[in-house]
């Protein structure tokens, strides 16, 4: 299983991200369920505890397996480790033999983790609240155009930071995943000028439904 380990800083606090990757076989719902357990190991040897997770993303590199990964996730990011995710369709993104790769976020600190749940409950939290920051799962639209999409999605992000009593001028990361069926030159001017904060973008194959042209995940200062 390779490993990937990266230390950063998100706003002055130190966050974890680990990545775990590999194929899978005959049972693909234990090869996602060993990657999990290998992400949580990665993350106690790095003095994290499970409630600081604050971010689970699957990629798989189709869609039943993306599936499968999703399946896995939610039963391995319950209680509390249950995080803010998303879910992506890249098989150009993973190393040959790789079928998914499991990519878990942690934050540094203390304090007790907020979990605010779609009514009514859906596979992802609306968001999770820890260490004074607000973490949005993806979001994602089903509108015929990628310009409505991207409308219905800032209108359901604006709702989900308003329920965490946050401001659209909280945001401090956003990360967009875009289908490359959509020219980057126009969608990245499209979602900058209407994001407040930098704005990372990475192309994928698809979504959980074949509609979806861009999932963003939003990350903001917590009042």
């Amino acid at each position: 299983m390779p490993v990937g380990r990266e230390w950063s800083s998100l706003a002055g606090v130190e966050t974890f991200n680990v990545v775990v990757s590999g194929g899978c076989g005959a049972n693909p719902a234990a090869d996602c369920a060993a990657l999990f357990a290998r992400a949580f190991e990665e993350i106690g040897r790095a003095g994290i505890g499970p409630s600081q997770i604050v971010r689970g993303r699957v990629r798989a590199r189709d869609a039943a397996l993306r599936q499968e990964a999703s399946n896995a996730r939610l039963v391995a990011l319950a209680g509390e480790r249950r995080a803010s995710s998303a879910s992506f369709i890249a098989p150009g993104g993973l190393a040959p033999g790789v079928d998914v790769e499991v990519d878990l976020v942690a934050m540094a600190g203390a304090g007790a983790k907020e979990i605010r749940e779609y009514e009514p409950r859906i596979a992802p939290p609306m968001f999770v609240r820890f260490g004074g920051f607000v973490f949005l799962s993806g979001n994602t639209d089903i509108s015929a155009t990628f310009d409505a999409q991207l409308e219905n999605i800032c209108r359901n992000i604006a709702t989900s930071l308003a329920a965490a009593s946050v401001a659209w001028g909280d945001i401090v990361r956003v990360d967009a995943f875009l289908s490359n069926r959509v020219a980057w030159s126009d969608a990245g001017k499209a979602i900058r000028a209407r994001c407040p904060a930098p704005v990372t973008a990475t192309s994928v194959e698809g979504f959980s439904a074949p509609e979806k042209l861009i999932e963003i995940e939003a990350t903001a200062k917590s009042r």
